[in-house]
């Protein structure tokens, strides 16, 4: 009996250890699961964390210069473009710095220097080829490549082809600029002027020549002209010299690979003395420095004048409320036109990331949504400036058809091309100017400009 009840109590012994055992393992698995549980919470919340902040992003400054003058026209919408893209892309501030015309002399500097330079800047596509020639402009094929802002599409597709074929001149098969301003150069007239004396835009030569004389016999201003821009006043000669010997044959010349003498430059020039000899540019226009007579024309002093299609922006703050106009190209020379008048000049004006830009990421980012097609139709609405992106509205009546019509597309003629700018420069345009202002005649200009150009290049 007494061995029989020493085995019930062991077996009693044992049943009392196991269970006191698997409640202690239960308490320990419960709690090793509750601080499993909770290391799962705190690690999701952490990666959450992260996630949120990473989402958030570092914020970041761009510095973008624009060509512009705080107080001019365009420079207002681009403030518009600024506080925009803050409002969609909180992490990037923009420090928007209007670095005027002079842009290039602030901004190479840094460029070579290693200096930091901004992290974007605008200007026209001639100044920027010899950028890219020096490798001083940062390669933009993954933003062209990438989607557009607000289009299914590629973003290199969004721009109008004659323009982005024109940036890429003298780039080594990467894109380097996105162009945002579109430059046509032409004739821009004040419509109302036009309707009063029952004018039509001119298709030829002489069709010109008779309207200008009509405007003249009116009393008012055929030709509006700031004379102390030289560039302005080359566009004349180079107008019709285009027109009269062709574009390529004008560059062949400033290569001095073809002779001056040819009688097709000589029969240009003559062209523009006979403006100025039958008075048709503005009184007084020598003297006239810009914005001067771009002023005179938009007040109604002048029916017409030849300039670049941005003019309307330029001259915005100072236009009556009623001046409405419109643009036709330099006409034709019946029977001598190697382009049958199917040529016009055109240029952009761009966005480029320097090389050496502290956020070239960001700075893709900006110029991505700068040049989408709402913000593009906002430039044309609200700063009168044409926009380079195709299917937008142009500011001025006839632009779209001159570019419709044409089939040569020269910049500046080509004598803007780095190898012939200097030449540009520092011969075509001092010479230029003695003939508009009739200090030389036609002959004394070309045997001037024949000596001069072979002295230039033996001086080289």
């Amino acid at each position: 009996m007494r061995k029989k009840g020493l085995s019930i109590m062991l077996v009693l012994l044992s049943i009392m250890l196991v269970t006191v055992f698997s409640l202690a393992g239960c308490k320990a698995a419960e709690e090793t699961a509750g601080e499993e549980e909770t290391a799962g919470e705190e690690e999701a919340a952490g990666e959450e964390e992260a996630a949120e902040e990473e989402a958030a992003g570092e914020e970041v400054e761009i510095e973008v210069w624009s060509f512009r003058e705080e107080s001019e026209f365009e420079s207002q919408y681009l403030k518009t473009v600024k506080d925009k893209f803050e409002e969609t892309h909180p992490n990037i501030k923009v420090n928007l710095v209007f670095a005027g015309h002079d842009i290039l002399t602030k901004v190479r500097p840094k460029l070579i220097s290693g200096e930091i330079p901004p992290d974007i800047f605008v200007q026209n596509t001639m100044i920027m080829d010899s950028l890219i020639t020096e490798g001083l402009l940062y390669p933009l094929d993954e933003l062209m490549e990438g989607p557009a802002y607000d289009q299914d599409m590629a973003f290199k597709d969004t721009f109008l082809p004659q323009i982005l074929d024109h940036t890429m001149y003298f780039s080594d098969g990467s894109y380097y600029m996105a162009p945002r301003d579109l430059t046509v150069t032409g004739f821009l007239y004040n419509t109302q002027i036009f309707d009063d004396l029952g004018l039509t835009p001119p298709d030829t030569w002489e069709e010109f020549l008779d309207t200008c004389q009509a405007v003249k016999d009116s009393g008012l201003a055929p030709l509006c002209q700031d004379g102390t821009i030289s560039y302005y006043n080359a566009w004349y000669y180079l107008g019709i010299a285009a027109r009269y010997a062709g574009a390529e044959k004008l560059l062949q010349a400033a290569k001095n690979e073809i002779s001056w003498d040819d009688p097709d430059f000589l029969e240009s020039a003559k062209m523009v003395i006979e403006l100025r000899d039958k008075g048709y540019f503005i009184e007084n226009f020598e003297g006239s420095a810009w914005p001067g007579s771009q002023v005179d024309w938009a007040q109604g002093m002048g029916a017409m004048i030849f300039n670049a299609s941005h003019v309307l922006a330029e001259v915005a703050n100072v236009m009556p409320e009623d001046f409405s106009a419109a643009m036709f190209n330099m006409p034709g020379l019946e029977g001598r036109d190697p382009n049958n008048g199917q040529i016009s000049e055109l240029w952009a004006y761009n966005y480029v990331i320097p090389a050496n830009s502290a956020h070239p990421e960001e700075a893709m980012e900006y110029i991505r949504f700068a040049l989408s097609k709402e913000i593009a139709q906002g430039q044309v609405e609200e700063a009168l400036t044409p926009s380079c992106i195709a299917g937008v509205d142009n500011p001025v009546a006839g632009m779209t058809e001159i570019l419709e019509d044409s089939t040569a597309y020269p910049r500046q003629y080509h004598l803007w091309d780095p190898g012939v700018i200097d030449w540009y420069n520092e011969v075509l345009l001092p010479l230029d100017d003695q003939l508009i202002w009739g200090k030389i005649s036609a002959e004394e200009f070309i045997d001037e400009l024949a000596t001069q150009t072979d002295n230039y290049y033996e001086s080289r």
